[in-house]
């Protein structure tokens, strides 16, 4: 008796936790990527729906994460190398504050467009508890595969090849 109440306790507890953190599942592989809207960190608005039609990265990020930063260099490889010739979006959302957001980006000499979200609605709607997250979605706008932690070139390019 006492461990199914000790259970039911647990199960509140967690489900509670969930609720608050929005640890809520976001799309995942094969279905369609959720739109949003967010401002960049220059302070124009960003509507993901607007850029359906080519390729995306979407690259979930903190500025006080120590694993994402690996990704900046890989990142901004491919942004040069795809943003013309295949019309390929890399696109990074900033979890956090406009300032702590736009500081990292200049400070690590980030060339591709990113997006900030202050209020984690963005990162709530993808499902994203862990970082870097990494969402990678084809032109029809149906996510083909994600990945959370570190990605070389080589990493992304074999994602890449599943988007083109």
């Amino acid at each position: 008796m006492y461990s199914k109440y000790v259970l039911g306790i647990v199960c509140s507890v967690v489900l509670t936790a969930c609720i608050i953190t929005g640890c809520a599942p976001g799309p995942t592989p094969g279905e369609k990527a959720q739109d949003f809207t967010l401002n960049t960190v220059a302070g124009e608005s960003f509507t993901l729906e607007d850029h359906l039609g080519r390729p995306i990265v979407l690259s979930f990020f903190t500025a006080t994460c120590p694993a994402c930063r690996p990704l900046i260099a890989p990142l901004n490889e491919l942004h040069a190398k795809y943003r013309d010739t295949k019309n390929l979006l890399v696109l990074g959302v900033g979890i956090g504050s406009l300032e702590a957001i736009t500081t990292y980006v200049q400070e690590r000499g980030i060339t591709y467009p990113v997006v900030v979200d202050s209020n984690r609605v963005v990162s709530r709607l993808y499902g994203v508890s862990g970082i870097p997250h990494t969402f990678f979605i084809n032109r029809r706008g149906m996510i083909v595969s994600e990945h959370l932690g570190f990605l070389s070139v080589e990493g992304f390019e074999s994602r890449l090849a599943m988007i083109w």
